[in-house]
């Protein structure tokens, strides 16, 4: 052979090992963390913002009252080696609550050849649930999108009328949707255990998968008026002669509503792995094809020089 051509082999087997070089582009993670409040009210056109537009992860903490009626927040966000964070709100009284925290994260191809990115992920435990004498309802929702697109998520709601009916209602997609069902036994609340998840999305050459997993957690009642009736609590009939909101111990249990909505429960339960993104080279074709030509070009050469 030529020097020409054994020149060429060369650059050939150093395109082709290139070309498998997992050379991806991954940008820093970020979470950005929301919540709103009304308290004396359930309309959440007139929600005011509690967390002051604080969006670079970290921890929030905030409790307010007025009167009867109180709200709380516990919403987090780890940006670090494998991110994790948490939203957690309830209420008292008559209030409305909503909280979120969003993981952003993208991975760019730029490796020449198609990769398998697998985004790993552990969601901590979760719960709603609305106790007491009152009309409202708790509500989680969890959704992971891939470029825009939705692959996994959960939606359980509790619900609770003024008549003190209370329903439940569950729904999910993909991975997620296991997270938290619906329990014939106790249909005021859903509790649900961490469990680890990973979902994997193959990119072409150049392609960029944005990833987005979102939790929001919502909770809003209004307490009944339970002054001088008589309502079964506990089984005993009991009269009470209490104001809207008292909680249980100051007049009667029936005469007080709590509403709870979490997920990745920041409240002494962090999450024992987190959110992150890996890559796996999978070489085309043609990749393979051209790898193979180009050691034959190597072992080529090798002999003439022997």
């Amino acid at each position: 052979m030529s020097v020409l051509v054994h020149k060429l082999y060369q650059r050939a087997a150093l395109a082709a090992t290139t070309l498998c070089l997992p050379m991806a582009l991954h940008a820093a993670p970020a979470v950005s963390l929301t919540a709103v409040e009304l308290l004396g009210g359930t309309d959440p056109a007139g929600v005011t913002d509690v967390i002051g537009g604080y969006a670079s992860g970290g921890d929030f903490y905030y409790a307010n009252s007025t009167g009867d009626n109180a709200s709380f927040f516990h919403t987090y966000g780890d940006t670090g080696s494998l991110a994790s964070f948490g939203a957690r709100t309830s209420g008292t009284g008559t209030w409305y609550t909503r909280t979120s925290a969003t993981y952003t994260d993208s991975y760019t191809n730029s490796s020449g050849s198609a990769q398998t990115v697998v985004f790993s992920f552990y969601v901590d435990g979760g719960q709603i649930g609305l106790s007491g004498s009152g009309r409202g309802y708790a509500d989680l929702a969890l959704n992971l999108s891939f470029n825009g697109s939705t692959v996994a998520s959960e939606h359980g709601r509790v619900e609770q009328t003024a008549a003190g009916v209370v329903s439940c209602s569950d729904s999910g997609t993909g991975v997620l949707a296991s997270y938290m069902a619906c329990g014939a036994s106790d249909a005021a609340s859903i509790y649900s255990a961490g469990t680890g998840y990973s979902v994997g999305y193959t990119l072409a050459a150049g392609e960029t998968l944005s990833v987005v997993y979102e939790i929001l957690a919502t909770t809003s009642g209004e307490a009944m008026d339970v002054s001088g009736a008589e309502l079964y609590c506990d089984g005993f009939l009991e009269t009470f002669a209490v104001e809207v909101g008292q909680e249980p111990g100051q007049g009667g249990s029936c005469a007080w509503f709590n509403g709870l909505a979490r997920s990745g429960d920041p409240a002494g339960f962090m999450p024992s792995a987190g959110f992150s993104l890996t890559a796996q080279n999978v070489p085309e074709p043609g990749s393979l094809l051209l790898a193979a030509t180009a050691a034959l070009g190597l072992l080529a050469t090798r002999r003439r020089r022997a």
